[in-house]
Formats: C-alpha cells, sequence, structure tokens
C-alpha cells in the first residue's frame, strides 16, 4: 500500500495484493524487469520466470501507468490515465522514452489466467492474454487484444502493426470500452465486444492490422487455428466502422457511420490516403451464420459463409450475402464479384437495406432481399459488377448458375438492375427505369449506357419460372427459362418471356431484339400497362396484355432489327418449329406489330392500325408503317387463329388452318391464308397467295367495316363479310399488282 507519487513495483512471487493512490509509475504483478536512461526514459519494461507468481490484486488511483499481472488470473483496477496494461506476461519496448512495441510473451502458454482489468478514462493499451479476461474501459479510445498479441507503435496512435499471435490459447473475452477510437481484436473463442462512439477496428477473433504514417492500409484475419474463433458479438455506437467477425456465427450490432463490415474472414485494404484498394472475404471454409445490424452510413458488407442476417439503414452500400471480393480504382469502386472457389458454401442470407444506392449480390442459396428506395444493382444469385462510378457501369452478369436458390427480391423506387439468377426467383419492384432478368444473364454497357443484354444459358435447366413487377418506368426484362409472371406498370421497353438478347447504340437507338435458345423456356404470363413495347413470348403458350402505345409483339421466337433506331425487319424464326404454342395477345389503342407465330393464337387489338401475322412471317419497313415487305413463312406450323382489331389501316395475313379475322373501320390488306407483299415507297404494289403447301389454308371466316380493301381469301371455302368501300376481293388464291 502507498500513497500518492510516482510507482515502480514489483509484487513478484505470490498472489499479491497491491494498493497505490494517485501518481504515474509501473506495476508488475509478479517477476519481471524495469529499464530506462539515467534521464528517466523507459528503455524496456518485461515480465520475467513466469513459471512463479499468482493471482495478484492491484489498485491504483489517477495516472499514467504501466501494469503486467504476471501468472495467473490476476485483478487490475486504475482510475484516469494513459495505460499499458497486459493480463499475463508480456514485454514493453521504448524508443527514446516512446512505446514501441508492446508484446505478449508465449513461451509459456498455459500461465496466463482469466483477468479482471478495469481502468478509468484516457489512452489505454490492453493484452489481455490467455484466458477468458474482462475488460472494462473508460472513454479515450486505444487498444484492446482480448488474447495474446503485439502492440507496434512510433507515437501514441501512430501504430505501425497491431496483431493477435498464438491463437493456440486465450479464451472467451469481455470487453467493454466508452467513446473514443478503438481498435479491438478478440482472439481465440467467442468473445463479447461493447465499444461507445468512435472509429472502430474490431475483430471478433485472430487478426493483423498493418499501417502506413498511422493510417490503417491492411486488415486481416489470421486463420493458422480454423477452430479457434468463436461466435463473438460486437457493438459499437456511432462512428467509423472496420469490422472482421472471424470464425463463427457472430452477431455485429453498429450505430451510424460510413465503414465495412465482414461477417467472417476477410481482407480490408485502403491506401494511406484512406482510399479503398480492395474488400475481400477470405478461407471461406469457416465462419459461420452471422447477424450483422448497422444504422445510417454508406456500408460495405460481406456476409461470408453460410445464412446471413444484414439489415442496415439509409446509405449508399456495397453488400454481398456470402463469398466476394470488391476491388476499387482511386477509391472508386470498380468490381465487385461473388466468388466461387467453394460453391457449396453459402446459404439462405436475409438482406434489408434502407434507402440509396444499393449494390447486392444474394450468392449461393434462396435469398431474402429487401432494399428501399434509390435504385442500384441486385444480383439474386452469384455475379459480378464492374464500374467506372457510382451508376456508370461497363459489365454486369451472372456467374456459375451451378449454385443459388429461389431468391426473394423487393426494392422501392429507384432504377435499378436486377438478374434474378437461378430458379424461380421473386422480384418486386417500384417506380423507375429497370433492366430486369428473372434468370441468368449478362449486360454491358458504353459510357454508362446499357448496349447488350443478353441470357445466358450455360446450364439449360438451372433458371425457373419467376415472378417480376414492377411499377412505372421504362423497361428491358428478359424473363429467361420457366414460365414466368411479368406484371409491369406504364413505360416504354422491351420485354422478352423467354431467353433473348437486347442491343442498342451508346446513344440509346435500338439494334437488334431477338429471342435466343429456344429449346428451354415456358408458358409466359406478360401484363404491362400503357407505354410503347417490343415484346416476344418465346417457348410455348404465352399470355401478353398490354395498354395503349405502338407495339412489336411476336408471340413464340422472333427477331426485330433496327436501322438508326428505326425498326426495320420484324421476322418469326423457325429454327425449332414445335416450341411455339397457343399463345393469346391483347393490346390496347397504337399502332400494332404484331407476329403470332406458332400455334393457334388469340389476338385482340384496339384501335389505330397496324399489321398481323396470324402465324409466322416477315414484315419489313423503313419507317413506322412506310413497308417494303410483309408475308408470310413456314406454312407447316402455324394454327387457328382468332384475330380482332378495332379501327384503323391494318394488314392481316391469317397464314395456316382456318382463322377468324374481324377489323373495324379502315383500309385494309386482308389474307385468310399464306401470302405476301411488295410496297414502293410505303404503297403496296404486289399481293400475292403463297401455296407452297398447298392444304395448309383453311375455311376462314373475314369480317370488316367500312373502308378501301384488298382481300384473298385464299386455299379453302372462306366468309368474307365487308363493310361500305372500294376495293378487290379473290375468293381463293391469286394476285392483286397495282402501281
Amino acid at each position: 500500500n502507498a500513497g500518492d507519487g510516482a510507482f515502480w513495483v514489483i509484487g513478484g512471487q505470490g498472489g499479491d495484493d497491491i494498493d497505490l493512490g494517485h501518481g504515474d509509475g509501473v506495476i508488475l504483478g509478479d517477476n519481471g524487469r524495469i529499464q530506462q536512461t539515467s534521464l528517466g526514459a523507459y528503455v524496456r519494461i518485461e515480465t520475467t520466470d513466469s513459471t512463479v507468481g499468482g493471482a495478484d490484486s492491484i489498485d491504483a488511483l489517477d495516472g499514467d501507468m504501466v501494469v503486467m499481472g504476471g501468472r495467473d488470473g490476476d485483478w487490475i483496477k486504475l482510475g484516469e490515465g494513459d495505460h499499458s496494461i497486459a493480463g499475463d506476461i508480456a514485454e514493453l519496448d521504448f524508443t527514446n522514452g516512446v512505446q514501441t512495441n508492446f508484446n505478449a510473451l508465449n513461451d509459456e502458454p498455459l500461465v496466463g489466467g482469466d483477468d479482471s482489468i478495469d481502468a478509468g478514462d484516457g489512452l489505454n493499451w490492453v493484452i489481455g492474454g490467455q484466458g477468458a479476461d474482462d475488460i472494462d474501459l473508460g472513454h479515450g479510445g486505444g487498444v484492446v487484444l482480448g488474447d495474446n498479441g503485439q502492440i507496434q507503435q512510433t507515437d501514441a496512435m501512430d501504430f505501425t502493426r497491431i496483431e493477435t499471435t498464438n491463437s493456440t490459447v486465450g479464451g472467451a473475452d469481455s470487453i467493454d470500452a466508452g467513446s473514443g477510437d478503438m481498435v479491438v481484436l478478440g482472439g481465440r473463442d467467442a468473445d463479447e465486444i461493447l465499444l461507445g462512439t468512435g472509429d472502430h477496428l474490431i475483430a471478433g477473433d485472430m487478426a493483423e492490422l498493418d499501417f502506413i504514417n498511422g493510417v490503417h492500409t491492411d486488415f486481416a484475419s489470421i486463420n493458422d487455428e480454423p477452430a479457434a474463433g468463436g461466435a463473438d458479438t460486437i457493438t459499437a455506437g456511432d462512428g467509423a466502422f472496420w469490422v472482421i467477425g472471424g470464425q463463427g456465427g457472430d452477431d455485429i450490432d453498429l450505430g451510424h457511420g460510413d465503414g465495412v463490415i465482414l461477417g467472417d474472414n476477410g481482407r480490408i485494404q485502403q491506401t494511406s490516403l484512406g482510399a479503398y484498394v480492395r474488400i475481400e472475404t477470405t478461407d471461406s471454409t469457416v465462419g459461420g451464420a452471422d447477424s450483422i445490424d448497422a444504422l445510417d452510413g454508406d456500408m460495405v458488407v460481406l456476409g461470408g459463409r453460410d445464412g446471413d442476417w444484414i439489415k442496415l439503414g439509409e446509405g449508399d452500400h456495397s453488400i454481398a450475402g456470402d463469398i466476394a471480393e470488391l476491388d476499387f480504382t482511386n477509391g472508386v469502386q470498380t468490381n465487385f464479384n461473388a466468388l466461387n472457389d467453394e460453391p457449396l458454401v453459402g446459404g439462405d442470407d436475409s438482406i434489408d437495406a434502407g434507402d440509396g444506392l444499393n449494390w447486392v449480390i444474394g450468392g449461393q442459396g434462396a435469398d431474402d432481399i429487401d432494399l428501399g428506395h434509390g435504385g442500384g444493382v441486385v444480383l439474386g444469385d452469384n455475379g459480378q459488377i464492374q464500374q467506372t462510378d457510382a451508376m456508370d457501369f461497363t459489365r454486369i452478369e451472372t456467374t456459375n448458375s451451378t449454385v443459388g436458390g429461389a431468391d426473394s427480391i423487393d426494392a422501392g423506387s429507384g432504377d435499378m438492375v436486377v438478374l434474378g439468377g437461378r430458379d424461380a426467383d421473386e422480384i418486386l419492384l417500384g417506380t423507375g427505369d429497370h433492366l430486369i432478368s428473372g434468370d441468368m444473364a449478362e449486360l454491358d454497357f458504353i459510357n454508362g449506357v446499357h448496349t447488350d443484354f443478353a441470357s445466358i444459358n450455360d446450364v439449360p435447366s438451372a433458371g425457373g419460372a419467376d415472378t417480376i413487377n414492377a411499377g412505372d418506368g421504362a423497361f428491358w426484362v428478359i424473363g429467361g427459362q420457366g414460365g414466368d409472371d411479368i406484371d409491369l406498370g406504364h413505360g416504354d421497353g422491351v420485354i422478352l418471356g423467354d431467353n433473348g438478347r437486347i442491343q442498342q447504340t451508346s446513344l440509346g437507338a435500338y439494334v437488334r431484339i431477338e429471342t435466343t435458345d429456344s429449346t428451354v423456356g415456358g408458358a409466359d404470363s406478360i401484363d404491362a400497362l400503357d407505354g410503347d413495347m417490343v415484346v416476344m413470348g418465346g417457348r410455348d403458350g404465352d399470355w401478353i396484355k398490354l395498354g395503349e402505345g405502338d407495339h412489336s409483339i411476336a408471340g413464340d421466337i422472333a427477331e426485330l432489327d433496327f436501322t438508326n433506331g428505326v425498326q426495320t425487319n420484324f421476322n418469326a424464326l423457325n429454327d425449332e418449329p414445335l416450341v411455339g404454342g397457343d399463345d393469346s395477345i391483347d393490346a390496347g389503342d397504337g399502332l400494332n406489330w404484331v407476329i403470332g407465330g406458332q400455334g393457334a393464337d388469340d389476338i385482340d387489338l384496339g384501335h389505330g392500325g397496324g399489321v398481323v401475322l396470324g402465324d409466322n412471317g416477315q414484315i419489313q419497313q423503313t419507317d413506322a408503317m412506310d413497308f417494303t415487305r410483309i408475308e408470310t413463312a413456314d406454312s407447316t406450323v402455324g394454327g387457328a387463329d382468332s384475330i380482332d382489331a378495332g379501327s384503323g389501316d391494318m394488314v392481316v395475313l391469317g397464314g395456316r388452318d382456318a382463322d377468324e379475322i374481324l377489323l373495324g373501320t379502315g383500309d385494309h390488306l386482308i389474307s385468310g391464308d399464306m401470302a405476301e407483299l411488295d410496297f414502293i415507297n410505303g404503297v403496296h404494289t404486289d399481293f400475292a397467295s403463297i401455296n407452297d403447301e398447298p392444304s395448309e389454308g383453311g375455311a376462314d371466316t373475314i369480317n370488316a367495316g367500312d373502308g378501301a380493301f384488298w382481300v384473298i381469301g385464299g386455299q379453302g371455302g372462306d366468309d368474307i363479310d365487308l363493310g361500305h368501300g372500294d376495293g378487290v376481293i379473290l375468293g381463293d388464291n391469286g394476285r392483286i399488282q397495282q402501281t
């Protein structure tokens, strides 16, 4: 016992009781050595001969102190001041009287104990050492290593390296600190870490930290003992964060602030100026189902192994449910990639983020992703996002479709890119301009403008029957494999029910739209409100309903070419003649170009005019209604179609079998069966039957209101009923020519 003053105390062997007043100094609970220069500058402080000693009780009031408890479980309580504290065996080196290396010694791995360390406000450097330690610190910040480790520095908080060491020993530590900037490495086993407000670097388990000019530049997990970590609990108040949960299923709860959270093992790298270089998960063979909760702030979160629960407040976020890497150029995120070196280590993740720009890769498993307003990118399963700036993308794609799951993706208003990936996904988006694929797809951009959007079918059975809902906006939607349910609000765009490709220039002028790989697909349901749309149903019998607008619609397999953004060739493809189906097509008022395709189709159009081919065919034009050639094609497939259109000038070629055609008022060119039409300067000059398959036509029913008519009934006994107007009617096959 001693009153106020300055102290150098060595307790020695046995369990000592040391009680001191106010003052600076050094306390060694057991054996040790204290060295300083003749000018009073410390040189080295260390414990010695750890084979003897005891459980000490050390109590000192306010003052700057160095305390090393030594052997066994010690009780240490200090007042306010700047402290360097080791619960067990340690050494402390100084340069010019400045602390430069604080190291826990492990030459005797079983001599430490469960220490209790309590220090008041001030800068605190604490190494708990072996055992399950209870560390309670006041406000002021500092460094805490729950188990063994090393702290290297050049000045008070000007660190060069901090690391855990010898993860074969340690324990489940409890670490509690008030406000202040902290570095905390929990070490071995399941630790409980509670910090106040401040900028924090936290690892639940083993880790290493490198610094340049006092700025942390490399923070990484250490996994020399894969089973040494545990399920840690990490809680911190408002501030900036770098958190690595480490091994086990960790519970991470943070306040407001920007930062990075890695649920399991990983690495965070930045420049000495604080610009991120790379963030990645590492060693996915260990980890756990983590719970991550953070309030408002810009965050990077990589959940890591197994099924994680992630909830973030408002802010711009980059989130991966499972294994991933993020690269930066000049501090700007440029590549966000899900890693698949361990394809079965992910899980069913729950990801919830508030308003802001959100980049999310769900990863393996069936993920539940719920985002606020603001837009962004969501990949339901594995994939890659490449960009040069916030929304200035270069490429977005799904990857490794052999793993994934049926994801649920829900986002508020904002421009979104969503690639659902594997299996049957549910996608619900608010208002905004959206690029959506129900299954696997790739997207290329030029100068930030999407120019090529295509399905990926490396695994033909990997997709599923997706549900896609979106509010008002502009749309590029590819349903992908399976029978998809697509429901969109008002807006212009393109919808491909199954697999396909959409191409446009960097100025936004369409180049080509086509279905692809018709060997897979399904019976899709497509419903969109008013807007100018291109819709291709794809494989099987599809249900298509559109509001008012100018539409180009194919019930089955088709391609659409453009010149300078103007539709010039609309062609039904027949490389797979039996993949189409009986389609139902309903479109509101507007100019409608419709190719029903294979099967017996039901086509119902509003007022406005256009072109309808009941079965397969081709429409060639130079402008909206400035046609060059319209013809039926491949009469070996098709069906008995029902075609009903309101008022407006129409070209209708019924195609194969017995069709029912009902048109309103307008100037009409109608063929009940197969036919071809040529135009000069947009004027029809040659209208003729096609009879390459003489028995493929049928007994058609043709009704039209008042107008001018060119009608060829074609094969079969046709019923033709027309209103008032001039024209030509050929009951069977024939040709009509004019200048």
